[in-house]
């Protein structure tokens, strides 16, 4: 699950997951409470990482599995 907070500039990631048929998910521009972020999902063999590749102003970014 994808949950973003403006208010608190949080994006937040629970249990990440890909449909079966996705190996990777590139995120570009994403936007939160003016800052930005690049992010690259990955899927190996016990489960998905979540990667920053860029980030651009104060925003966090959590994973919780």
């Amino acid at each position: 699950m994808l949950e973003i907070n403006g208010p608190k500039a949080q994006i937040y990631f629970t249990n990440p997951h890909l449909p079966v048929s996705v190996d990777e998910l590139r995120i570009h521009n994403l936007e939160v409470a003016g800052a930005t972020a690049d992010l690259l999902l990955i899927r190996h063999e016990y489960g998905v990482s979540v990667n920053v590749l860029r980030r651009e102003g104060n925003v966090q970014i959590l994973v919780a599995k």
